[in-house]
């Protein structure tokens, strides 16, 4: 019996943590982890909102920020909320605002999140494809 209530107890503890990974099965579960991400500095979990190929870099890149400036004794500036999801032609974009803590100025930035591997990840290569196409369709005579 107490081999029953062992099985059933793991069984649990391993079903509970498998539902707290994060959701990427939509475009706004994936935005709106990044922006808890972000908000709460964790920069695994906001490196994990991105494309497989990017995540690595970003991690990096984000941690080397992160100890620069608390080396620096600064605190975040910024706090990140998610606005929207929009479609613009074939490409998927997650809107977020940014917002200065210090001065309340914000502005809205506009990321490119495709699907990858049965669940969409957020890529800042798409997103500089899709600035350089708007520049590009802007600029055309």
């Amino acid at each position: 019996m107490t081999r029953y209530v062992s099985f059933a107890m793991l069984l649990a503890c391993l079903l509970t943590f498998s539902a707290c990974g994060a959701d990427y099965s939509t475009p706004e579960a994936t935005a709106q982890n990044f922006v808890k991400a972000m908000n709460a500095e964790d920069v695994d979990a906001a490196a994990d909102c991105f494309v497989a190929a990017e995540r690595e870099k970003a991690r990096e890149e984000w941690k080397k920020s992160n100890e620069k400036r608390k080396q620096e004794g600064k605190e975040m500036q910024t706090e990140m909320s998610f606005k929207s999801i929009e479609k613009d032609g074939n490409w998927t974009l997650a809107v977020m605002s940014m917002k200065d803590k210090e001065n309340g100025k914000s502005f809205d930035m506009k990321m490119v999140i495709v699907e990858e591997d049965g669940g969409w990840k957020l890529s800042d290569k798409k997103s500089e494809e899709y600035q350089k196409a708007k520049l590009e369709e802007m600029f055309k005579k």
